[in-house]
């Protein structure tokens, strides 16, 4: 063993001693602030993309009445209503309603959250038809009007992983989900406590 070494090794003195612990958790120091400060850019682990509240809002693409097609990431920026629904749901006719007005009372308001309201509707109709016809009947004015015409089978099913309609996604400006199947009175008092007073 080195001489210089053995000295250090051997010495008593509490001041030897302290070096050596320093030297000793060093390393471990290092990583640690490696792995808990993200000095990359990218977004931290903890954002992982997937149906839960806190988690980045899976990607949509779908198309619209006119057969265009529209991501949901093009609404980045935003306070969002992600709306799962379908023309021959009972509980939709009588919820789509309700949500008209909400959309006509917060769609031009600033948020906490979002620069303003919209909504992305998303059905799960099979019947193109059905689907345009209750549109109309139930006077959903926003822009985001989506089908895969799969019905169950639609991918959107399986990433967000809802078995009833109708289901709502209410995500942030930077696409994270922070509630979910929010209606009526819920989702307006959800509404008014992001509004930016």
């Amino acid at each position: 063993m080195n001489s210089e070494l053995y000295k250090l090794l051997t010495n008593n003195s509490s001041v030897t001693r302290m070096k050596i612990s320093l030297i000793g958790w060093l390393p471990a120091f290092i990583l640690y602030l490696m792995v808990s400060f993200d000095v990359s850019g990218q977004k931290p682990d903890s954002l992982v993309t997937g149906h839960e509240i806190g988690n980045i809002a899976p990607e949509i693409r779908l198309f619209d009445t006119t057969n265009k097609e529209h991501k949901l990431s093009e609404l980045r920026g935003k306070l969002v209503l992600i709306h799962f629904w379908s023309s021959v749901c009972n509980h939709c006719k009588i919820e789509n309603p309700k949500l008209v007005g909400i959309y006509n009372r917060y769609k031009d308001k600033s948020f906490t959250t979002g620069e303003t309201f919209d909504i992305f509707s998303v059905s799960i109709d099979v019947a193109a038809d059905q689907w345009k016809n209750a549109i109309v009947r139930d006077h959903m004015p926003w822009k985001y009007q989506l089908c895969s015409r799969m019905g169950w089978q639609s991918e959107v099913v399986k990433l967000y992983d809802f078995h009833i309609t109708p289901s709502t996604f209410l995500i942030d400006k930077d696409g994270i989900i922070i509630a979910k199947n929010l209606w009526g009175e819920e989702l307006e008092k959800k509404l008014s406590e992001l509004v930016k007073k």
